[in-house]
């Protein structure tokens, strides 16, 4: 196929690691790391159009990983603080069919971190928390420029005419 939606053939694996420490009396860590990952093999040209200069079949690929590691600290007299640290890049691999040259890259995810304190005024729970998150969301063209032909011997892919090349780069950052 050269649908993502329709394509039942593909590879797909996970791999998860947790772990919990009682560092002390007063120290617990928290931690986890998961990746997802997948293989879809695609036909690069639908209806039996292809490219003498390109692959017939392409690859998509897909990969999801997250880092997490979170602190809780005791600090006495009913003090609490808790710090935690998540890394969460995502990277896909993709190309638009029936169009030569059209290969790019999404990536997404980035850092997030917080920080949190609670303790006792009086009867009351004071809580505080601090948070920073560094996102992006790119996408990264291997070829800038898109070129439309009319089919021709030597252009001779695509369903209409023949298309060629990337939209360019898009880089997206969220502080």
């Amino acid at each position: 196929s050269a649908d993502v939606s329709k394509q039942n053939a593909f590879d797909k694996w996970t791999l998860r690691s947790n772990f919990e420490a009682q560092v002390s009396d007063r120290v617990g860590l928290v931690g986890s790391f998961s990746r997802k990952q997948s293989t879809i093999p695609l036909r690069a040209y639908s209806k039996g159009f292809d490219s003498p200069s390109d692959a017939f079949e392409k690859d998509v690929r897909h990969q999801i990983d997250n880092y997490y590691l979170k602190g809780f600290f005791d600090l006495g007299s009913g003090a609490k603080a808790d710090a935690s640290l998540a890394y969460m890049p995502n990277t896909s691999d993709m190309f638009v069919a029936d169009q030569k040259d059209s290969g790019y890259q999404n990536r997404s995810g980035g850092l997030s971190t917080s920080f949190g304190l609670s303790h006792l005024v009086g009867e009351s729970l004071l809580k505080h928390r601090l948070s920073y998150r560094s996102l992006e969301s790119s996408k990264t063209s291997d070829f800038d420029d898109k070129k439309f032909w009319f089919k021709s011997a030597d252009k001779n892919w695509g369903r209409n005419s023949a298309t060629e090349g990337g939209t360019g780069d898009v880089e997206q950052k969220e502080n």
